[in-house]
């Protein structure tokens, strides 16, 4: 787990394709005051990660901020209030459960390749072995 107090440092540092992403929507403070916002840093993620579950947090309850955040690819937004630490767990439960289901369903639809070349290898050896008898 890293942590970043901007989005600049966060975009140098994040490493390739992070499963999750909590990020701010306001970024800026009197030390950077030209700091990305959270959704820009979220649409350069999204641009190098786009399989990263990004959950975009915000101390702005504004409507129109939580559809840019969904609309530029976040996976869930919270507004925060005194609910948000628990909020947050279990989106970061449904973004685990995902993943793991995703990567179970990779793991499955490889086991059927393996599965479906060893048994047209069965069935050939099978042919093959026929002909050569009679």
């Amino acid at each position: 787990m890293s942590t970043f107090t901007n989005g600049e440092d966060c975009l140098k540092k994040i490493g390739d394709n992070p499963d999750i992403v909590v990020l701010d929507y306001y970024l800026n403070d009197d030390e950077n005051p030209n700091a990305m916002d959270g959704l820009e840093v979220l649409k350069k993620i999204k641009e190098t990660s786009e399989d990263s579950a990004v959950i975009m947090l915000s101390g702005q309850d504004k409507l129109q901020v939580a559809i840019d955040s969904i609309k530029n690819g976040a996976y869930e937004y919270v507004a925060k209030s005194e609910s948000t630490f628990v909020r947050i767990q279990n989106v970061v439960r449904n973004i685990i459960a995902n993943i793991k289901e995703s990567r179970g369903n990779k793991l499955y639809q490889k086991w059927n390749i393996i599965m479906a070349v060893v048994l047209i290898a069965v069935l050939m050896f099978d042919i093959i072995y026929y002909y050569a008898i009679h």
